[in-house]
């Protein structure tokens, strides 16, 4: 590939228009069930933001991808878009029925959403090419999360472990506790 030229992206997020026009919350029905003020949030950094981070990660051309704790979504559809499979595994049953909503939204067919316990997935060992994991590890039992992300990643995966508040923030809600 031409260093400039645009990888192939599944889907139709840029169909779809500006992404801070998509409302989150008529796509829920309502906030229940969520912190307020955080679907009416989304996407409102655009598509490009989200792109870069995904690329910045090298997240791209990896095959088949999990979002561990992925809520509705918000980094599942560029995920999807520049890899061949994303799962979004996600313990509110509302989180996965509005990621399932913007699967279909972005026409990634890629994409699909399973309500998940994911300090323990139901998943077989080794079977993703890359783990993303997006802001939280600080909700949940880090040690168990973390033994369940290596144990779906194949050998030789890629693995993101981010937080909002970046990389420092990342590494000490990690070793708090430790």
């Amino acid at each position: 590939m031409i260093k400039d030229e645009q990888p192939r992206r599944h889907g139709r997020i840029d169909e779809v228009g500006p992404l801070a026009d998509v409302n989150i919350l008529q796509l829920a029905g309502s906030e229940e069930g969520w912190p307020p003020g955080y679907l009416a949030r989304g996407y409102r950094a655009g598509a490009v933001s989200f792109r870069r981070v995904v690329e910045r990660w090298k997240f791209t051309h990896l095959g088949r991808v999990a979002d561990v704790g992925s809520g509705f979504g918000l980094w599942s559809p560029f995920l999807a878009e520049v890899n061949d499979e994303v799962i979004g595994f996600e313990r509110n049953e509302r989180g996965v029925e509005l990621g399932g909503r913007l699967a279909d939204l972005f026409g990634l067919a890629n994409l699909r959403f399973e309500k998940a316990d994911i300090t323990a997935l139901a998943s077989p060992p080794a079977v993703f090419d890359g783990v993303w994991c997006c802001n939280v590890l600080h909700l949940t039992d880090r040690g168990k999360v973390l033994s369940e992300v290596n144990r779906i990643l194949r050998v030789g995966g890629r693995l993101a472990i981010l937080q909002y508040n970046g990389a420092g923030a990342v590494l000490r809600k990690f070793y708090d506790g430790y």
